[in-house]
């Protein structure tokens, strides 16, 4: 019946919403996973390093590892060293306390896997000195640390941002199948209504 709307073409912009979904949700991740590792300073411990944090706040310092290394699953193998940090304010030269980290956030991103071991807060931006050193008073080799600030609510955002893309895209394409439906059934009323009126005005043969 010409004038009834086909809703193929809602159906193709249908698909075309709920694969935009996770296609947005993979461009997402990878930018995501750039901005969270860029924001992690890498140091190596024992040893010192000069920081230049630019916010106050809570910062997490983690025990970070290659995801894999010599075929081996270094995130299960290794133990977290024991060491004494120490952070000093390079523009008063106060010590800021560095404490055991309250909760336990890990990450693994573009093959670097981290484990948050200490916590410490600065209420000024500015340079610090990070100072670390083995408890044991052994040299033993030298391993990485990652300082970085929001660590798990960062990760936690980006979780979230990705599951509003695939339930917004599923919800958008359910509602224009829905509205090509209707839209359908309205325009069959329509025409029938049409043809119901025109039979009545039509004059017996």
């Amino acid at each position: 019946m010409a004038g009834i709307p086909h809703p193929i073409n809602r159906y193709l912009l249908a698909l075309a919403v709920l694969l935009a979904g996770p296609l947005l949700f993979a461009v997402l991740l990878f930018s995501g996973i750039q901005d969270l590792t860029s924001g992690l300073v890498q140091v190596q411990a024992p040893g010192s390093a000069n920081l230049s944090l630019s916010e106050a706040g809570l910062y997490t310092i983690f025990y970070e590892q290659q995801g894999v290394a010599d075929g081996r699953d270094r995130q299960e193998e290794e133990e977290i060293p024991d060491l004494e940090i120490m952070l000093t304010s390079s523009s008063t030269g106060l010590q800021i306390p560095v404490y055991p980290a309250s909760g336990t956030t890990s990450y693994s991103l573009g093959g670097r896997f981290g484990r948050s071991m200490m916590e410490f807060m600065i209420y000024q931006p500015g340079d610090y000195l990070l100072q670390s050193s083995r408890r044991d008073g052994q040299s033993g080799p030298r391993v990485i640390l990652a300082v970085g600030q929001g660590m798990g609510g960062d990760i936690m955002r980006l979780v979230l941002e990705g599951l509003l893309l695939f339930v917004g895209s599923a919800v958008l394409a359910i509602v224009i199948i829905v509205k090509a439906h209707g839209d359908r059934r309205k325009r069959l009323l329509e025409l029938a209504e049409e043809d119901r009126l025109l039979r009545r005005r039509s004059p017996p043969v």
